[in-house]
């Protein structure tokens, strides 16, 4: 369990986008050879790969989760650590155990309304250490997630026996979970997996990584030296939702590129998942979808270059896309208009201002019926000619752009014009003639506070 902050939620948005795809066996060996790898030198646990192998179908996958083996042991490290390359690696067994938890869902909420039962409690008795369990205590009232898929019981009594007695305090604490469950609730799949476990004698209710508790109390046991944690289940949100439409439209590995990316900002993983989108789509057929998710690809890349100031780098990528959208989307104005933006802005960061006007000026050219963005794009060339003390041309492009805001006044342009209007009389006053100041003033005192 971990407390839910942002970058967990992430994590957890990270792992859904990863699960959304379908598997192959290539997947399957990619798995086997790294967890052959992991235990080379293990000859027992080679074994059972070997044997998993070759009897592993996705109807097994709890049974093998719930098994000691190589398994459940790299998943978990994956899962507790949060290493998105590693569950990317298991991506093909999660999606199998996460599918037949599913499954086994709407049978178990069948099974207890069908008893009555709309609340119920289960227990995990853990040894967690005293960081950990200060974190819960001075957290009572808000959110905790399962960072992996987690292990409960219905009998208080067993789960006590894996809390343990206190004796290895200061250094950790011995902790009865009580994780109140309301059917009503929407949220992750849980079920009694008892039947389809390898060690068929526990009653053990799984619940699926990502499952949202609040946390309601922390008090201490008079009669067991146990700490006892109660929290209750918390319903899944409107993102969760969201996220399910957009997994459905895009492939998985630009899914996972665009949000390492734009959200958690980690673009060397981003740039990882981009190539190896591109590599394993290279001899796909060229559909026009699969065309656009390339030129998605390629501008991710671009993206991620010109952050980390690797602009030759930036242009090839972004020249690639500019390449395809010629070739495939041409009559589309708006695609082509980006793809020129995209590598003006490359040449904009490395200070070729010339050569950053040069292209933004065909993009403008492509943008005719969109006077906001032409308006922006004005700006942005005044900006560049002011960089490079051409203060006519600057004024020009400055004066276009308020031009181009009148013609299509929408509501939130004054801004714009305010802005221009300022750059203009700035221009103008060094010259000393103060030109449409007072027009500034007028559009300034317009703007929404």
């Amino acid at each position: 369990m971990s407390l839910r902050n942002m970058e967990k939620a992430q994590f957890e948005l990270i792992f859904d986008i990863i699960l959304s795809t379908s598997q192959t066996d290539w997947e399957k060996l990619q798995m086997l050879e790294e967890c052959r790898y992991r235990y080379k030198d293990n000859q027992n646990g080679l074994k059972i790969i070997d044997e998993f192998e070759i009897t592993y179908t996705s109807d097994k996958a709890l049974q093998w989760y719930t098994r000691d083996s190589f398994l459940f042991r790299l998943v978990n490290e994956a899962c507790r650590t949060e290493n998105v390359d590693q569950i990317y690696t298991f991506r093909c067994f999660l999606s199998d155990l996460s599918k037949q938890l599913y499954q086994l869902h709407s049978s178990y909420i069948s099974e207890l309304r069908n008893s009555g039962i709309d609340i119920f409690t289960v227990y995990r008795g853990q040894r967690i250490s005293a960081v950990e369990f200060q974190e819960i205590q001075q957290n009572i009232g808000q959110l905790y997630s399962t960072n992996t898929f987690l292990s409960t019981t219905y009998e208080r009594d067993v789960a006590l026996k894996f809390a343990g007695t206190g004796a290895e305090r200061p250094k950790f604490e011995s902790v009865l979970f009580q994780y109140v469950i309301d059917l009503n609730i929407n949220t992750k799949p849980f079920a009694n997996i008892s039947h389809e476990s390898y060690m068929k004698h526990e009653n053990e209710i799984l619940l699926s990584i990502g499952t949202v508790f609040c946390i309601n109390s922390v008090y201490p046991s008079t009669e067991n030296n146990v700490w006892h944690v109660t929290l209750t289940l918390v319903s899944t949100t409107k993102e969760d939702i969201a996220l399910k439409f957009e997994l459905d439209q895009r492939p998985m590995l630009l899914l996972l590129g665009s949000h390492l990316a734009s959200v958690m900002k980690d673009f060397d993983k981003a740039e990882r998942y981009y190539r190896l989108f591109l590599e394993e789509h290279a001899t796909a057929d060229p559909s026009l979808l699969t065309i656009r998710y390339y030129i998605e690809a390629y501008n991710g890349l671009g993206q991620i270059s010109t952050f980390k100031g690797e602009y030759a780098t930036a242009l090839e990528h972004y020249e690639a896309a500019f390449r395809l959208t010629e070739e495939h989307l041409n009559n589309e104005n708006i695609s082509m208009a980006q793809a020129y933006e995209n590598i003006a802005y490359v040449y904009e960061a490395k200070r070729d201002y010339k050569n950053a006007i040069q292209i933004y000026q065909k993009a403008i050219e492509l943008r005719a019926d969109n006077y906001v963005s032409q308006g922006q794009l004005f700006n942005k060339i005044g900006d560049l000619f002011a960089n490079l003390t051409d203060w006519a041309s600057a004024r020009k492009m400055y004066q276009k752009a308020v031009e181009s805001h009148f013609i299509h006044p929408l509501c939130g342009i004054y801004i714009d014009d305010a802005r221009s209007y300022f750059k203009i009389f700035s221009i103008t006053a060094g010259s000393g003639t103060f030109g449409n100041g007072e027009h500034s003033v007028r559009i300034h005192r317009k703007l929404p506070y």
